[in-house]
């Protein structure tokens, strides 16, 4: 099957957007005719598609990126996450930040935008620090977290870390 044009993909957005507006109006009007009772559930769904339908508008119009696009109607807090993946560029769903101390598990931070988990280093040795009312000597983490400013932060303070070292290993190094 081919790839539809540009023309034909405008044409069809420009057609699905009016249908969207037609399909909400009509409810307006039917909910007010007869007194439809809305549950919180319709209502809130309702007011999704409604900013939906204004967020799509609004980027077909005028060419706004929405900012905090909607991805889903029943889940309207749900964002992407873009990737630099091949495979899967867009990821949907928490991202989540955990950390461990002696085999339990603590969630450091919790959220549906993206964020770098690198860049919360020395955040998560502060709380580990205040949990457990002693000096961390020791972290362990992910080749994500070994950049230049969490090495300074971590030498500065005595934390051994088991970062990959940066640069290939000298020559009589094994």
């Amino acid at each position: 099957m081919r790839r539809k044009t540009q023309k034909k993909k405008r044409a069809l957005t420009r057609s699905l957007l009016r249908l969207l507006g037609k399909i909400s109006d009509d409810l307006d009007c039917l909910e007010a005719v007869y007194k439809i009772p809305m549950t919180k559930d319709r209502y809130r769904r309702r007011a999704t598609a409604k900013r939906i339908h204004g967020q799509q508008y609004a980027y077909f119009h005028h060419g706004k990126k929405p900012k905090n696009r909607i991805v889903s109607l029943d889940k309207d807090y749900i964002r992407h996450i873009l990737l630099g993946k091949e495979k899967k560029p867009v990821e949907f769903g928490a991202k989540a930040n955990k950390f461990q101390i002696d085999g339990i598990s603590f969630i450091e931070c919790l959220g549906f935008d993206a964020f770098h988990e690198g860049n919360r280093f020395q955040d998560t040795v502060f709380k580990v620090q205040r949990l457990t009312k002693a000096r961390t000597r020791l972290a362990g983490a992910d080749a994500i977290y070994a950049t230049t400013r969490n090495r300074r932060f971590a030498s500065k303070n005595d934390i051994r870390t088991d970062f990959k070292r940066k640069g290939r290993a000298g020559k009589h190094e094994k």
